[in-house]
């Protein structure tokens, strides 16, 4: 399932297009919505959220970050198909909507 939603800017802004919200497929950008937010930000769901950043200051491992991405996006109704992070902990999904 493809979600359509409003888009966001690369300034995390909503985008206007021809003097209205512009609307569009979503999914990539509530992933990386997902994967920046901290637990407590999405007031309708205050257990949605990854940290990447809070993350990035701490020591990594990598199979717990990816349960804990898994997990974040399950929370979400997002089934992971796949999920790579590299050496440079550059993070690749893989993921669809399942509701």
């Amino acid at each position: 399932m493809i979600s359509k939603d409003l888009i966001l800017d690369s300034n995390n802004d909503l985008k206007i297009s021809g003097g209205d919200f512009a609307i569009d497929q979503t999914d990539d950008q509530n992933i990386e919505t997902i994967l920046t937010a901290e637990k407590g930000q999405f007031y309708s769901s205050l257990l949605l959220g990854y940290g990447i950043y809070k993350r990035l200051l701490g020591p990594l491992r990598r199979n717990q970050e990816k349960k804990d991405i898994r997990q974040s996006l399950r929370q979400d109704n997002y089934n992971t198909i796949q999920l790579e992070i590299d050496n440079n902990f550059t993070i690749t999904v893989d993921a669809n909507k399942i509701k």
